[in-house]
């Protein structure tokens, strides 16, 4: 009930602080010479459908915040030109449970919203998709990033890059810090199981070793069983390589909060250093609780996230976020931000608000637009964000802020300090 208080506050705040900039017409907005145009008076109905309580909640309530913030600015885009017609959000809370985001997501239709901004994750993407593809409506994702995921021709966009890249991000950064093996713990669902596999294969790759690994269900909430056995594993391979020659990929959501607290009790785990998913980057979680700040300091814990934003637009989402959340937004804010925009200039572009006529000049829409949040929102054959670049997030000692150490190149796999 807190987060969502938070939430709700967090909403509040945005409304109060937020001057929005006028927006003219930039580079990838529709041209309106080529525009059919919508009647006057419609209201396009879309739903945003995010983790406002749960395990994700540290994301998702950031990323409804921007998903928020969008359809703000664009229906004041929409103004400026005299459309005669605007996007209405209809806010659901999926509870990071797939069973709820289904029923939520079935809510939303009945209500006409088919369009759909989320869910945040993988597994709920998964237990949603097959109801949007049958009943004529569209989803975009800023977070969920499973390759088992990746389909083409569907209605299921992600405006971000998927796992097969972070696992090429995992591979090249823990060969470049001199891991020779890696102990993964991660999550048994869509997402974690497919980023386990992606990273290690990819650390494989580069002449890296790995362990099976010890996974846990995502409904427990007690570790000590499975990180004892973590724990007796990554003992031996510290005796046979050295504490500096082993690393233990984590997989997870705000549950890390109780695994850190776990694995404290072993001073082994606090010997190797620690590399997470995206999912735990900025994790406020974290830094607010002592055990786990001061655990994930001593394993120098990285993890692995693209970096901020860095579009045309991407202060306005710093700017408006950063207060009611305290510091800098998650980088997925940014996404979210921009998964608005594509899908109200697509409808725009055609003239139409059937789902089926987005879908259709929705990449194209993003290949071409450049006045967003992020640098690029070009997407690939399965309708994922083509560009990957990721950085190593840590938390700082000092002050206990999260900041991008370095940044890694998939293209070219290069680490380079972060400027």
């Amino acid at each position: 009930m807190n987060q969502v208080i938070t939430a709700l506050a967090a909403l509040v705040a945005i409304a109060t602080i937020l001057t929005a900039p006028a927006y003219a017409q930039t580079s990838g907005d529709s041209d309106a010479d080529s525009m059919m145009m919508i009647p006057e008076g419609t209201i396009v109905y879309a739903g945003s459908l995010l983790p406002l309580t749960g395990v994700y909640s540290s994301v998702g309530v950031q990323v409804n915040a921007a998903t928020v913030l969008a359809v703000e600015h664009f229906n004041e885009y929409l103004s400026a030109k005299d459309a005669g017609w605007e996007l209405v959000l209809f806010q659901e809370n999926t509870a990071s449970n797939p069973v709820i985001a289904l029923e939520k997501a079935q809510a939303l239709h009945s209500r006409g919203a088919d369009i759909i901004f989320g869910p945040a994750g993988s597994s709920r993407v998964k237990h949603i998709s097959g109801y949007v593809n049958d009943n004529n409506m569209i989803l975009l994702s800023c977070c969920s990033t499973s390759t088992e995921m990746a389909i083409a021709d569907d209605r299921v966009f992600r405006v971000v890059a998927d796992d097969a890249n972070q696992g090429k991000a995992f591979g090249i950064i823990l060969a470049n810090d001199g891991i020779e093996v890696v102990v993964p713990y991660w999550r048994v669902d869509s997402y974690g199981d497919s980023l386990r596999n992606a990273a290690v294969s990819e650390f494989e790759a580069r002449n890296g070793t790995y362990d099976e690994g010890v996974s846990y269900n995502p409904d427990v909430r007690e570790f000590s069983v499975s990180i004892d056995a973590l724990a007796r594993i990554v003992q031996g391979y510290v005796d046979s390589h050295g504490a500096d020659k082993v690393a233990i990929v984590v997989v997870a959501y705000d549950e890390i909060v109780s695994i850190m607290q776990a694995a404290d009790s072993y001073p082994v785990l606090k010997e190797v250093r620690w590399y997470g998913s995206e999912t735990l980057a900025q994790n406020p979680f974290i830094v607010k609780d002592r055990i786990a700040n001061d655990f994930a300091i001593e394993a120098e814990f990285a993890a692995i996230q693209v970096p901020l934003g860095d579009g045309p637009r991407a202060q306005n989402v710093t700017d408006a976020l950063s207060v009611p959340f305290g510091g800098t937004p998650n980088a997925f804010a940014y996404n979210a931000y921009d998964a608005v925009w594509l899908a109200g200039l697509s409808i725009e572009r055609t003239g139409s608000t059937d789902p089926a006529d987005i879908a259709a000049t929705l990449p194209s829409v993003a290949a071409n637009y450049t006045g967003g949040a992020l640098s690029s929102t070009a997407l690939n054959e399965f309708g994922d964000l083509a560009a990957a670049i990721y950085g190593t997030w840590h938390i700082n000692a000092t002050d206990g802020n999260w900041y991008v150490d370095s940044v890694i190149s998939i293209d070219d796999e290069s680490v380079v300090p972060f400027e």
